[in-house]
């Protein structure tokens, strides 16, 4: 018997990178992970957005994504908008056509009841909804894709991936415990910041949730963390932020909603004091470069 040591948190986002890639090579589709409530996120900053594995892939979903007018719009309201809310909403797996006429798989990843990430199977050929605003070479591309699956096939993409998508949640979820001297305590209390950054929540809340008094809730949050409750609620906030601007969210009311602040003013005077530059800006100095992913399919060569 041979026993094999297991995966510490830093160690992990790397290990996930490598487990999707393997994946993809397997079923020959791309995927996408969408990181919803920082589940893949490590408390240093890095994320698995540092991989690029939050942006598709597929060399025609690249295509066109810097260079044509309105197009760095379009997809991350249809992707990281609409079909996260979707995601969010049902927590069931759904296919869906893109803009752009890309069918794919949307599974969602839950912890417990909450979803806290989504992966995005595909590419493959769906009907475009306009036809019009892409032009010939875009239109050859696109006939390229590969056949959408049968319903049955679909079927076991869903079951097979699902699995392998909780298995990456648990796999954090274990990381963050054999990281923490005090990790039961230290797990939940990271747990219930990510999954309620986004609503008006309190320290007391967060008491209530222990099941102990506000006053012994900061004190072991201040011990565990080395900061206070609000300090702790404030950098999950403006993680999220950040990760939504990299991954291109146009719209920066839904951006300010989502980290949870009711108006955009509050929210950019909030980025600019812990990132140091407001978040326009911040936006417009981290655009990712318009690079495809080696394709694990073989088309579009």
């Amino acid at each position: 018997m041979k026993l094999h040591s297991t995966i510490n948190l830093k160690a992990s986002l790397s290990h996930i990178e490598k487990i999707i890639a393997e994946t993809e090579k397997q079923f020959r589709v791309y995927i996408t992970l969408h990181d919803l409530l920082n589940a893949f996120s490590l408390p240093d900053g890095a994320s698995i957005k540092s991989t690029g594995r939050h942006l598709h892939g597929c060399p025609y979903c690249v295509a066109g994504r810097r260079t044509e007018p309105k197009w760095n719009s379009y997809c991350p309201r249809d992707c990281s908008q609409e079909s996260d809310l979707i995601t969010i909403n049902e927590a069931k797996p759904y296919t869906k056509t893109c803009w752009k006429g890309v069918f794919e798989i949307v599974i969602p990843l839950l912890r417990g009841k909450t979803v806290v990430g989504a992966l995005f199977v595909g590419a493959w050929r769906g009907e475009i909804p306009d036809r019009s605003i892409l032009p010939g070479k875009y239109l050859r591309m696109h006939r390229k894709l590969p056949d959408i699956p049968s319903e049955k096939e679909i079927e076991n993409l869903v079951n097979v991936l699902s699995a392998i998508g909780q298995g990456l949640v648990t796999q954090m979820e274990q990381a963050e415990s054999a990281d923490n001297d005090d990790h039961g305590r230290n797990e939940t209390i990271i747990r219930f910041i990510k999954e309620h950054s986004h609503k008006p929540v309190k320290l007391s809340d967060l008491a209530r949730h222990l099941c102990l008094s506000p006053s012994r809730t900061s004190h072991i949050v201040n011990e565990l963390f080395n900061m206070p409750f609000k300090q702790l609620l404030i950098r999950e906030r403006m993680c999220r932020a950040r990760d939504m601007l990299l991954a291109e969210w146009p719209d920066m009311a839904a951006i300010a909603e989502a980290a949870g602040y009711e108006n955009i003013h509050y929210f950019s005077t909030a980025f600019k004091k812990w990132h140091g530059i407001p978040p326009g800006r911040f936006k417009r100095e981290n655009q990712p470069q318009n690079q495809a992913k080696t394709n694990p399919s073989g088309n579009l060569q």
